[in-house]
């Protein structure tokens, strides 16, 4: 009962500083230049992608910090049209969504939030031919349940 306690007591500590840290950044990247915001956008997606990479209840924490503020972040910009500068961020974003995703315990909540879809498919299709079929089977094999709403 103590060590629950315990995981409980950290999980709400880490949720909290997650929340302070997407606070924080939100306030210097609307006061802040576009080579400022570029530099900003990419640290703090590689700190995500660190984060959710460490364990299940770090990634529980970014999953609900700001009611899901982070992943709709994540979300949009790996489903952005980025310019050179912008890719490195969209890798780091795309990284972290694929540590939440193969997460059994969040995937369903990253997966839920509205856009989701259409933006990680956005973002698969964009790096891939058109006709590809190894993306087909990816899309049917990562989302088998929503491929009747793409017509596979």
């Amino acid at each position: 009962m103590d060590l629950f306690k315990r995981v409980i007591g950290s999980m709400k500590q880490t949720g909290a500083a997650a929340a302070v840290l997407w606070k924080s950044l939100t306030s210097v990247l609307s006061s802040a230049n576009h080579k400022v915001k570029r530099g900003f956008e990419i640290r703090f997606a590689a700190l995500v992608a660190d984060i959710v990479a460490a364990n299940e209840g770090r990634r529980r924490a970014i999953v609900e910090a700001g009611n899901g503020a982070v992943v709709d972040w994540l979300l949009d910009t790996v489903g952005k049209k980025s310019a050179v500068e912008g890719v490195a961020t969209q890798a780091e974003a795309a990284k972290a969504l694929a540590f939440l995703i193969g997460d059994v315990d969040v995937r369903e909540k990253v997966l839920g939030r509205p856009g989701a879809l259409p933006n990680l498919l956005r973002f698969i299709f964009s790096f891939q031919p058109k006709k590809s079929v190894k993306v087909k089977y990816f899309v049917v094999i990562m989302f088998p349940r929503y491929c009747r709403l793409l017509s596979f």
